[in-house]
């Protein structure tokens, strides 16, 4: 919507805009000094757009210039020289000011709404609690500018530079600050929720207790950041600098992590919840890359508990690549080529189900229950134990027998090895010692295993 003003004053011309159009930027700078001289105490000075009109102002030179509350909506000031300048409480909304050097101007609960900021230089000025919503900032510098409780909601800011900049509690909801200089800009207590910060440089940046939730901070540097109590929930860090960060007081629940730099970082696997941000979005691939960088993190703080859960999670990824991989070539035409993938898939499921990639004792433990109790069934189904005793008359009588604990014992002696069976029980045939040699071989296959994932766990 165009803003409506009421007539200009009558200490202005009747057609100020047509006279600024029309100057010299000399003249310009000359029109607007007499007409401010001319302002009455208690006035503003009114040059807002009107219809297709507004405020000429390009290239004016007005250092220290005092035009607090002034209406200079839908003004062009394009190169214009307004260092020190006073304008508190401006309406700019729509303003053109690009390449205009504003450095040290005082623009407190201004409205800069929608204003054309690109290169402009805002060097130590002050923009406390103003309104920079859908501003164009592209490579604007906003070095040590006092930016608190300002509102930043969907400015476009690439490359722009905050260096030491103070933006406590500001609202970057939405900004787009890709590539843009934060370091040691003060962020506490601000909101960047969805924002994207990508390839920024926030090193040193005082992010206490900053809103990033969903933030875009792919191959960001946060290196030396103060990050207590920031929220980086579901933010993307694919790729980012976190080298040496304490991140164990940052809420970081479906963060992606994939590739990024992680050397010396200080982190706990509950903070993770269940998955990463990768798995969550089906990102298979970048999933396993984020899994692998924890693992190596965690090995490096010496947490086994959670390098083994990064470990876990890892191998399911890259057992699900696997299966990935062999659709793929199944729908490619190529079937050996998906023969293999899926046999490798199906060979790592076997080895999760059996023992968790040899994370989990519990698990080898049951198959050799199970296998103890499979063949038990086996041999009472097909009768394969007989039991042997003396007869009447000093020989041998060999009668079938059916008794589970006969059947247990059986196939207990079986499993573990420990010689001929005892002379009361014994195989019915041929056919019955090659079942119990099989089940003996699974009996040392699941018991070297077992001494495996042991000895893993003790090393860890």
């Amino acid at each position: 919507m165009e803003p409506t003003h009421s007539p200009a004053p009558n200490f202005l011309p009747a057609d100020p805009l047509a006279i600024l159009a029309a100057a010299s930027p000399a003249g310009r700078t000359t029109a607007v000094l007499q007409w401010l001289e001319a302002l009455p105490a208690d006035a503003r000075l009114a040059l807002g757009a009107t219809g297709d009109a507004y405020a000429v102002l390009d290239d004016v030179v007005l250092p220290g210039v005092r035009m607090p509350s002034a209406d200079l909506s839908g003004a062009k000031a394009r190169r214009a020289d307004l260092r020190r300048a006073v304008l508190d409480g401006a309406d700019l909304r729509g303003a053109d000011l690009g390449g205009a050097r504003l450095g040290r101007a005082g623009l407190a609960t201004a409205d800069l709404g929608g204003a054309e900021l690109a290169a402009t230089d805002l060097t130590g000025a002050d923009l406390s609690k103003a309104n920079l919503a859908k501003a164009l900032c592209e490579e604007a510098t906003f070095a040590r500018a006092k930016l608190r409780f300002a509102d930043l909601r969907g400015a476009a800011c690439e490359q722009a530079k905050f260096p030491r900049a103070d933006l406590w509690g500001a609202d970057l909801t939405g900004a787009e600050c890709g590539r843009a200089d934060f370091r040691r800009a003060v962020l506490t207590e601000a909101t960047a929720r969805g924002s994207d910060f990508r390839g920024a440089d926030l090193r040193g940046a005082d992010l206490t207790r900053t809103d990033l939730c969903g933030a875009d901070l792919t191959r960001a540097d946060l290196r030396g950041a103060h990050v207590v109590g920031a929220d980086l929930r579901g933010a993307n860090l694919q790729h980012a600098r976190l080298d040496g960060l304490d991140l164990t007081a940052v809420a970081l629940d479906g963060v992606r992590l994939s590739g990024a730099r992680l050397d010396g970082t200080r982190l706990e696997w509950h903070q993770f919840g269940e998955r990463l941000g990768e798995e969550v979005a089906g990102d298979t691939e970048g999933a396993r890359g984020g899994y692998l960088a924890l693992e190596r993190v965690f090995i490096a703080l010496g947490d086994s508990a959670a390098a083994s859960w990064a470990y876990l999670r890892r191998r399911r990824m890259q057992k699900r690549l696997a299966w990935q991989f062999a659709r793929l070539r199944w729908t490619q035409g190529r079937p050996w080529s998906g023969f293999k993938a899926a046999t490798a898939a199906a060979g790592d499921q076997g080895i999760e189900w059996l023992c968790d990639y040899g994370e989990s004792i519990g698990r080898v433990l049951l198959s050799l229950g199970v296998v103890f109790v499979a063949f038990a069934a086996l041999y009472g189904v097909t009768e394969s134990v007989v039991r042997v005793g003396p007869g009447p008359n000093g020989g041998e009588v060999r009668q079938v027998t059916t008794s589970p604990s006969d059947l247990a014992i059986f196939s207990l002696l079986a499993l573990t090895t420990s010689g001929s069976p005892v002379v009361a029980l014994q195989p019915r045939d041929q056919f019955v010692h090659f079942l119990t040699g099989i089940q003996a071989l699974f009996g040392i296959s699941l018991t070297g295993l077992l001494g495996f994932v042991v000895g893993n766990r003790i090393r860890r």
